[in-house]
């Protein structure tokens, strides 16, 4: 004949934590930050945005790579400093 414990569970680990047989993993922080993705896409977007306008204003591919890529650097630069953190 079976009978139906109803009984709570003895004290142990298992009553104290809930996940006790798997514990959680830590998650780990991400690669990018919000900031520095907005930073990055913001550079990006003004360094397009000049590379295209030299290109279109003279017809001269490589300046107008030389052009994008320096206004990205600078847009960076620029960026970098004027988006607050929030660590602050």
């Amino acid at each position: 004949m079976n009978q139906i414990n109803d009984a709570p569970p003895p004290p142990g680990p298992a009553s104290r934590d809930p996940e006790w047989p798997m514990p959680r993993k830590p998650v780990p922080p991400p690669v990018v930050t919000v900031r520095q993705a907005v930073v990055l896409l913001l550079a990006l977007v003004c360094g397009l945005t000049v590379g295209v306008l030299t290109y279109l204003a003279g017809g001269n591919l490589p300046a107008a790579i030389l052009a994008g890529l320096s206004s990205f650097g600078g847009a960076v630069v620029f960026l970098h400093r004027a988006v607050d953190r929030e660590d602050r």
